[in-house]
C-alpha cells in the first residue's frame, strides 16, 4: 500500500508492521479493509470455493508481472506460470509446478 504521506516521485510502501498498526488504529481504514478481510477469511476456509477468483488473481499479477518486467529481466517465463482453472486449489502442493499451467509466450 502506498504511504499516504509520500509524494509524486518520491512514492514508497507501507511495510507489514504499519499497514497493520493502521488496521488497527484508524476506524475508517479498518472498515474500508473489513470486506476484503472477510474474502481472505472465506478462502482461507473453504479454498475451493474461492478457486476461480484465486486463479483469476494469480493470472492477473502474472500479466502485471509481464507489463513490469517485459524482459524477463527479473522473472523468467518459467517462474511466471499461469494455473489452471479446473483444478481445485487444495489438490497442489506447494511449489507443483508441474501442475500449473503452460507460461504465456506471447509478450
Amino acid at each position: 500500500m502506498i504511504a499516504d504521506d509520500s509524494s509524486p516521485g518520491n512514492r514508497w510502501c507501507r511495510g507489514y508492521a504499519e499497514f497493520t498498526r493502521k488496521v488497527q488504529d484508524d476506524d475508517e481504514f479498518r472498515d474500508w479493509t473489513q470486506e476484503l478481510f472477510q474474502h481472505i477469511e472465506n478462502a482461507a476456509h473453504s479454498p475451493d470455493g474461492a478457486t476461480e477468483r484465486l486463479v483469476r488473481m494469480q493470472h492477473q499479477l502474472v500479466e502485471l508481472i509481464d507489463l513490469l518486467d517485459p524482459d524477463q529481466a527479473r522473472f523468467p517465463a518459467s517462474e511466471r506460470t499461469r494455473f489452471r482453472s479446473a483444478e481445485p486449489l487444495t489438490d497442489l502442493e506447494p511449489y507443483q509446478v508441474s501442475r500449473l499451467g503452460p507460461a504465456r509466450q506471447d509478450r
